[in-house]
């Protein structure tokens, strides 16, 4: 390195950069600023570190750019880093994390679904603890909730399209909007009322029509059904088929103490 007072000072290649620079070359003919780590007088030579000057210019960005965040404020970064929870955000030198309950209103298994690497994303600013020198952000936070207009966008009694997203012992949920999550109870799934599985009547990612039973925004929960799609067939059942009438139907199951029959779509009779 020349300086301008006809000194030379020698820098190694471990201190050129913050990173290690492959071709060292491309500083050649460039002014920068350095830190002198030995004089040695006798010799007339210098060495010096640009590596340190760096590092002492970043930390003054990234303390002055922690000090300027300020919880809620909405800001613009690019993702830096992914790891199994979450991703790392870079806000001018400082990093934030964006968990991965913080990135979408609906259910994700992995960061990756949501961002890549160099995207430039907006976040919100959910916590800074300048003492430790951590900043939590949120993606999802800078879109609306969908939960806050549930009960005008899907009213009681109205009809929805709906997603299976999950099948469990109780029923099956069922995505009706990004980030909304409802469940159809086995027992909204036929009007036959005989014990059964979700997956008689349901499968993963089959997008159906069902009816809105129930809403509660403050919990977060909402109820479908698909049964009452139709009108339920036991109202008239007396009706259609009374006592000592002979009636076909075809036998569906076998039990210890007979046989269930099935009469029409959602009613069985014992045998």
């Amino acid at each position: 390195i020349q300086f301008d007072s006809n000194l030379r000072g020698f820098m190694p290649a471990s201190h050129a950069d913050t990173a290690r620079i492959k071709d060292i070359s491309i500083l050649l003919s460039q002014k920068v600023r350095c830190e002198v780590l030995e004089v040695d007088q006798k010799n007339k030579k210098l060495i010096v570190s640009r590596r340190k000057v760096l590092h002492m210019e970043q930390r003054a960005c990234q303390e002055k750019s922690l000090a300027e965040l300020e919880v809620g404020q909405v800001r613009q970064g690019t993702v830096v880093n992914l790891t199994d929870y979450g991703a790392f955000v870079d806000l001018n030198g400082v990093h934030g994390l964006v968990h991965v309950s913080d990135m979408s209103w609906s259910q994700i298994s992995k960061p990756s679904e949501a961002v890549k690497l160099g995207d430039e994303v907006t976040v919100k600013v959910l916590r800074v603890s300048k003492e430790r020198n951590r900043v939590s952000l949120g993606l999802k936070q800078v879109t609306p909730d969908p939960w806050e207009s549930v009960a005008s966008d899907f009213p009681v009694q109205s009809r929805v399209k709906a997603r299976i997203v999950k099948l469990t012992d109780f029923g099956a949920f069922a995505e009706v909007a990004d980030g909304v999550q409802a469940l159809i109870p086995l027992s909204e799934m036929s009007w036959n009322h005989r014990p059964t599985n979700a997956a008689d009547f349901v499968e993963m990612g089959q997008t159906i029509d069902t009816v809105v039973i129930s809403v509660d925004d403050k919990r977060r929960r909402m109820g479908l059904s698909i049964r009452q799609l139709s009108e339920n067939p036991w109202r008239s059942i007396g009706e259609k088929y009374p006592l000592e009438s002979v009636i076909s139907g075809k036998v569906t199951t076998l039990l210890d103490f007979g046989a269930l029959v099935a009469i029409e779509n959602g009613v069985e009779g014992l045998v």
